[in-house]
């Protein structure tokens, strides 16, 4: 009885751990340009990343999708405070051209000025979140006549936001893309929290050593945080893995892992 238990016992292990992708079988993001990754593509969940687009941007994205047989984003979720002015230093217009591209394109946009669902994010500590956005300083008039201007006193990208965007992007019909300027902190700290929602190897698996930082100490990361390094080498910030693991214990979390474990791995 007691060798037919242990028998039953090694069948459900060997099953258990053919179920458990390992760490050399994991997809990690960096696969084309524009920073671009595909982090999910299954039946529910189609989800990419990339650096900022606007005119030229969406062009290279869009020759990129149909050489892979990979369908174009219907929404697309900006979550900086630049890309809206024209003036120095913050000369770029970026965000403004992917909003006025939304309907040639066929997505739905969502930016850090849509003020009925804001989608900006601290770059270091959505706990801590440091700036408040509102105001002419990032906006400037190139972006206000299309978004207008709030002053509330209020610091802008924390946690609530982080939640929202997940929601977004984890709700979203049909493929999505989230985005922030060159694609590695805001950017990174979404796609690392998509990576713990899907748990398994992402957290547990191997980790490898790097080095980071301008005198190159070293960090073993999972493989969840070495997909951050590999889309971030030159800015790499721990700020950014400190938070995750942070959230990681956070109950907000432990109710997205519950809504959204099961899809985004199915």
């Amino acid at each position: 009885m007691r060798l037919l238990f242990c028998v039953y016992a090694l069948l459900f292990s060997l099953v258990a751990l053919a179920k458990t992708p390992s760490s050399d079988s994991l997809q990690f993001s960096k696969q084309g340009p524009l920073n671009f990754g595909l982090l999910v593509n299954n039946s529910k969940h189609t989800i990419y990343r990339s650096e900022r687009l606007g005119d030229d941007g969406l062009e290279e994205l869009e020759e990129y999708l149909t050489k892979k047989n990979l369908p174009f984003p219907k929404t697309i979720v900006h979550m900086n405070r630049h890309g809206f002015k024209k003036n120095f230093p913050f000369f770029s217009t970026f965000a403004i051209k992917e909003f006025e591209l939304q309907r040639k394109y066929s997505f739905e946009y969502y930016h850090s000025f849509n003020y009925s669902y804001r989608t900006y994010l601290d770059g270091k500590n959505p706990y801590e979140p440091k700036e408040d956005i509102d105001g002419t300083k990032y906006l400037g008039k190139d972006g206000k006549k299309y978004f207008g201007v709030i002053e509330d006193n209020k610091k802008d990208g924390g946690i609530d936001a982080l939640m929202r965007i997940l929601n977004l992007i984890l709700k979203a019909e049909g493929p999505v893309l989230f985005h922030c300027t060159g694609g590695r902190h805001r950017t990174g700290i979404v796609a690392i929290a998509i990576r713990y929602l899907q748990g398994d190897q992402w957290i547990f698996g191997e980790k490898r050593e790097v080095k980071v930082g301008f005198f190159g100490s070293k960090m073993n990361l999972n493989p969840a945080q070495y997909e951050y390094y590999l889309h971030n080498k030159k800015n790499f910030r721990k700020e950014n893995i400190e938070f995750i693991e942070e959230f990681y214990n956070d109950p907000l979390f432990g109710e997205l892992e519950e809504a959204y474990q099961q899809s985004l791995n199915n």
